[in-house]
């Protein structure tokens, strides 16, 4: 609910979006947001995700779609309307005219309400998407009978494009109903049927209707690891015979269900004809050997398929074969995805590396493989590398987590030197050594190709560090690389620090996690200072891998800055520079005049270390972006970085938030300095003042500075306690204001009170406003986790009372329609 007051900023562009997510309104709370909507001439997009809505909201929601003229997307997802809510929403799409896109996916919809729905649908005119989908734990349960009900519908509707059914186990009769009409509909052109237990028989009625449709571009049929559509090979053979004639699908998704050999081969032979699909998803399908065969074999023929997915399907190094040897002619196949997948193996070897590499010596178009996973080791990557030798199109190698080794990256590093295409090469996490590197480095002290090079998660050590600098020295065309997590430490920093001082391409380096201390840290600065191309460094701490740069550290790099003149970003994050490390590096942002992005969340520098860095900030003309979250700052920091503020005229982001380890904790005192600043500074457009306990009496400085502050886009307030008496407060202060459109309240115990006062003072301030029209614009962002859940601390998904929000906006109708004295404005 708490978006809402900050709603109503002055309209700018006429399209609005409010996003209400994950607040728990209930259905009083949807009953004030669309009497809004009755009036309301603005807002084009409402979410309303996860509110607990339940019939009695979607009914009054249903009622304002039927006078509304401007809303052309709503999203209801997991608020368990049920079918009498489905009900509603159904009524009102009959004479609903604006709405394009509808969301009620996780509702508890099941076949009464999806009969409710297409009888709706049998005349609305303007829909285009319609998502049903049912995902984990909320479900919406429409079985075959309401895919029945569906169906109809979409004989004679002429406008839905899209429909997402995922998950609601409709079976092979609801899929039945669904092809029955798909051979008439002349709109759908994208359907998602993921998880519906269709098995052979469902995909055998799809496949029927796919012989006459001749408008669905997108089929989705796949399945997750949980949920099952379960279709073997007979479905396959059914689906396969369909794509003989079909002439409009271009992306077909079977992943996840168990076609087998057979089924691969049903849909290989289908290939051979087909002229129109060019996307095809087959992971996870136990399809070995023999089905790969089957595979490759239409691979040689068909002129259309440009992207192929096998990954975790078992198809060793005898499958691997069959696929090499398509790839020899076929001519239209540019990215092939060959990937173990977590438990799905695809048990590709050096033999089937081997028959890889040979058909990468010939093809022509392939400019993409993935081999992640798979344990070539040493003697594959010996195969691939040769094949690299004469390849003239591969651009992207992906070989992570193949334990090539040493002598693996010998191979691939030979190939290197002569090798003119590739330009991306991931070898992250293959056990590669110092001696492996001394390879790589080799090889890159000729190639005039590779821009993108990834040694991360390895262990080349100080003396493998050693060699890929002297590389460095000369290479002329790598300007990105990452050796994160290589145990490097302060002597592999000094030898890829004299290289910077000559290298003249390399724009990024990440050496996160190597443990160079500050000894390492100095050797980098060292170079800093000649160095005239490095514009992003990365010296973080990375969870297990510490880089552990001190004060002393800090200092070194604050000095390379005074003279440095291309460095644009630079990452601590992590490395408990503290105070006195802190005023080493504002020491040098008073000179630098390139930086425009410092990350120093987690260093520890207290309210000591925010007033050398605020220093600086009063004369420093470059810095954009500050990330000071984490750092054990309170009230007396915060007043320092607030005096900076009032004077510097750069920053347009600035994070103070509080959520890991080191407490920031600016409190009310903390936030009525930042206020105070933000009442003359005129270019900072976000900051994030999240966790920091500022209470009511905080966000009542915050919103006074609100009135008359024009620059500040986006806020947030999550997690500071600040009750119903300072969303007042804020609420009061978006009367004014005109510029914020992001605004974050959440888990601040707001509840109904606020929201009456946010109500009576737009009301009262509408009177006022003659002269203006408004806009609602989105004012929270909900931080929704894995699979659309959302969870407050302690782990419970949160939810309000219906109490909470019964006074929300009352008058919210007569504060959001142009005033009548200005209608045209």
């Amino acid at each position: 609910m708490t978006a809402l007051n900050h709603a109503l900023n002055k309209l700018q562009s006429g399209v609005t979006s409010l996003d209400l997510g994950g607040n728990g309104i209930r259905a009083e709370g949807a009953a004030h947001i669309a009497e809004a909507l009755k009036t309301n001439a603005i807002l084009t997009s409402l979410n309303l995700l996860d509110n607990g809505i339940g019939a009695e909201g979607a009914a009054h929601i249903a009622e304002a779609l039927k006078t509304n003229a401007t809303l052309t997307s709503l999203n209801l997802d997991s608020n368990g309307i049920g079918d009498e809510g489905a009900a509603h929403i159904a009524e009102a799409l009959k004479t609903n005219a604006t709405l394009t896109s509808l969301n009620l996916d996780c509702n508890g919809i099941g076949d009464e309400g999806a009969a409710h729905i297409a009888e709706a649908l049998k005349t609305n005119a303007t829909l285009t998407s319609l998502n049903l989908d049912n995902i984990i734990v909320f479900a919406n349960g429409i079985r075959a009978e309401g895919a029945a009900h569906i169906a109809e519908a979409l004989k004679t509707n002429a406008t839905l494009t899209s429909l997402y059914l995922r998950g609601n186990n409709i079976g092979a009769e609801g899929a039945a109903h669904i092809a029955e009409a798909l051979k008439t509909n002349a709109t759908l052109t994208s359907l998602d049927l993921r998880e519906n237990n269709i098995r052979d028989e469902g995909a055998a009625h799809i496949a029927e209707a796919l012989k006459t449709n001749a408008t669905l571009t997108s089929l989705d049929l796949g399945d997750i690891i949980v949920f099952g559509n379960g279709i073997g090979a007979e479905g396959a053979a059914h689906i396969a015979e369909a794509l003989k004639t079909n002439a409009t699908l271009t992306s077909l998704n079977l992943g996840g269900n168990n076609i087998g050999d057979e089924g691969a081969a049903h849909i290989a032979e289908a290939l051979k004809t087909n002229a129109t699909l060019t996307s095809l998803n087959l992971d996870r399908n136990n399809i070995r050997a023999e089905g790969a065969a089957h595979i490759a074999e239409a691979l040689k023929t068909n002129a259309t398929l440009t992207s192929l997915d096998l990954g975790g399907n078992g198809i060793g190094d005898e499958g691997a074969a069959h696929i090499a040897e398509a790839l020899k002619t076929n001519a239209t196949l540019t990215s092939l995805n060959l990937d173990n997948i977590i438990v799905f193996g695809n048990g590709i070897g050096a033999e089937g590396a081997a028959h890889i590499a040979e058909a990468l010596k010939t093809n022509a178009t392939l400019t993409s493989l993935y081999l992640r996973g798979n344990n070539i080791g040493d003697e594959g990557a010996a195969h691939i590398a040769e094949a690299l030798k004469t390849n003239a199109t591969l651009t992207s190698l992906y070989l992570r987590g193949n334990n090539i080794g040493d002598e693996g990256a010998a191979h691939i590093a030979e190939a290197l030197k002569t090798n003119a295409t590739l330009t991306s090469l991931n070898l992250d996490r293959n056990n590669i050594r110092d001696e492996g590197a001394a390879h790589i480095a080799e090889a890159l002290k000729t190639n005039a190709t590779l821009t993108s090079l990834d040694l991360g998660g390895n262990d080349i050590g100080a003396v493998g560090a050693a060699h890929i600098a002297e590389a460095l020295e000369t290479n002329a065309t790598l300007t990105s690389l990452i050796l994160w997590g290589n145990g490097i430490r302060a002597e592999g920093a000094a030898h890829i620090a004299e290289a910077l001082e000559t290298n003249a391409t390399l724009t990024s380096l990440n050496l996160g996690g190597n443990g160079i201390g500050d000894e390492g840290a100095a050797h980098i600065a060292e170079a800093l200072k000649t160095n005239a191309t490095l514009t992003s460094l990365n010296l973080d701490n990375i969870i297990v891998f510490a880089n552990g740069i001190r004060a002393e550290g800090a200092a070194h790099i604050a000095e390379a800055l005074k003279t440095n003149a291309t460095l644009t970003s630079l990452y601590l994050r992590g490395n408990n520079i503290g105070a006195e490390g802190a005023a080493h590096i504002a020491e040098a942002l008073k000179t630098n005049a390139t930086l425009t992005s410092l990350d120093l969340r987690e260093n520890n520098i207290r309210d000591e270390g925010a007033a050398h860095i605020a220093e600086a900030l009063k004369t420093n003309a470059t810095l954009t972006s500050l990330d000071l979250g984490d750092n054990g700052i309170r009230a007396k920091g915060a007043a320092h970085i607030a005096e900076a503020l009032k004077t510097n005229a750069t920053l347009t982001s600035l994070n103070l938030w509080d959520i890991i380890v080191f407490a920031n904790g600016i409190g009310a005192e903390g936030a009525a300095h930042i206020a105070e600043a933000l009442k003359t500074n005129a270019t900072l457009t976000s900051l994030d003042l999240w966790g920091n306990n500022i209470g009511a009496e905080g966000a009542a400085h915050i919103a006074e500075a609100l009135k008359t502050n024009a620059t500040l886009t986006s806020l947030n307030l999550n997690c500071n306690g600040i009750g119903d008496e300072g969303a007042a407060h804020i609420a009061e202060a978006l009367e004014t204001n005109a510029t914020l459109t992001s605004l974050n309240l959440g888990e601040n115990g707001i509840g109904s009170v606020a929201l009456q006062q946010a109500a009576a003072r737009i009301r009262e301030n509408r009177k006022k406003a003659v002269a203006r029209r408004w806009r609602l614009c989105r004012a929270i962002r909900v931080a929704v986790y894995w699979l659309e859940l959302t969870f407050r601390p302690g782990g419970a998904a949160y939810r309000r009372s219906e109490a909470e929000v019964s006074s929300m906006s009352m008058e919210l109708s007569r504060c959001t329609k142009r005033p009548r004295e200005n209608t045209d404005a």
